[in-house]
């Protein structure tokens, strides 16, 4: 399978609480499709992640639920992926 985009090296945080890992970040279309660090994988455009950290599970930061801080002051779901 080829790929459309390929971040490579990066540390990757995947918001699913496990130890944030050094992988490459295959995406295609508006999907992030694979999450691997043994491996590159054929992708049509690479950039590369070295020194940055790499954060699949952020779709978008900007939202207007600054009410849930009062509910809920951690505001996980904000941050992880997890139906807490």
């Amino acid at each position: 399978m080829r790929y459309d985009l390929g971040i490579m090296g990066g540390l990757v945080l995947d918001g699913l609480g496990k130890q944030p890992a050094r992988s490459n970040v295959y995406v295609s279309g508006e999907r992030v499709a694979c999450i691997c660090s043994d491996a590159e994988l054929a992708a049509d455009e690479t950039i590369s992640a070295e020194g940055l950290v790499v954060a699949p599970g952020f779709i978008d930061t900007h939202s207007h639920s600054d009410l849930l801080l009062f509910s809920d002051p951690l505001a996980k779901s904000k941050i992880a992926q997890v139906d807490e």
